[in-house]
């Protein structure tokens, strides 16, 4: 009896132990317990932005810690910039939109800006993203007319809203050309891929096919990417239309 009481007393010390020591390392926070911040890129690129612009790129903010991330603060580098967050807090493996809105103003050139993001991450409580253009200025050989599109429901044909975008190539070779960014949810693009002959141009159907219900989200923008003898991409403004919910 005393040898199995010893037994008994001796795995009951070991159990103890462990579960001592596993509620210390909880209490203590354990690596899979942090947030964890990422993002679908920390760059992006408009290309050439016509007079006047304001532009729009969304970033997506994702958790893949254990933990809740709490975003503290967002700092656009500028005035020119506004960057609102759809939610604070993100649960793991959850997502949050921050939605990048750029005013060219009357800037000229190449520019790069940056927006802070302050969180409860401990291994990067600050980090940030950034984005680039070329600011008022048209791409000399690659032209978008209209280069801007306005969806409004009084101009709406058979009850579409569409617009016409006229590319045009002034390479002496062919081109592609590709609709990389635009609010998909909002917007369809007709064709969105396509080769544009040397020295001739396309037609681009652009067709608002439901209304924003964000006051928000009605500003947006379409960044078309080309390749050929150069590598380039650029942006126009994109106005929807907007219809406040009931």
């Amino acid at each position: 009896m005393s040898n199995r009481s010893s037994v008994l007393g001796y795995a009951i010390s070991i159990f103890a132990f462990i579960g001592l020591t596993a509620a210390l390392s909880y209490a203590a926070g354990s690596p899979g317990l942090k947030p964890e911040i990422r993002f679908s890129e920390n760059y992006w690129y408009f290309g050439y932005l016509p007079v006047n612009a304001v532009v729009h790129h969304d970033f997506w903010i994702y958790n893949s810690g254990g933990d809740t991330l709490r975003i503290s603060k967002v700092t656009p580098g500028c005035g020119c910039t506004t960057a609102p967050l759809s939610k604070q807090a993100i649960a793991p493996n959850d997502s949050a939109r921050l939605s990048v809105v750029f005013d060219t103003k009357n800037m000229l050139g190449k520019m790069i800006k940056e927006v802070t993001i302050k969180s409860n991450d401990p291994d990067k409580p600050e980090a940030q993203v950034t984005f680039m253009g070329v600011l008022n200025s048209e791409h000399p050989k690659v032209k978008v007319k209209p280069n801007v599109v306005r969806f409004f429901p009084s101009a709406a044909n058979n009850n579409r809203m569409q617009k016409t975008l006229l590319v045009s190539n002034g390479f002496d070779t062919d081109i592609e050309l590709k609709a990389v960014d635009y609010p998909r949810s909002l917007v369809k693009i007709t064709p969105a891929s396509v080769k544009v002959k040397a020295r001739s141009s396309v037609n681009i159907e652009v067709e608002q096919t439901v209304a924003a219900t964000a006051e928000e989200d009605a500003l947006g923008s379409i960044t078309f990417e080309f390749t050929g003898p150069e590598n380039e991409r650029t942006t126009i403004p994109l106005v929807t239309y907007y219809k406040r919910k009931p």
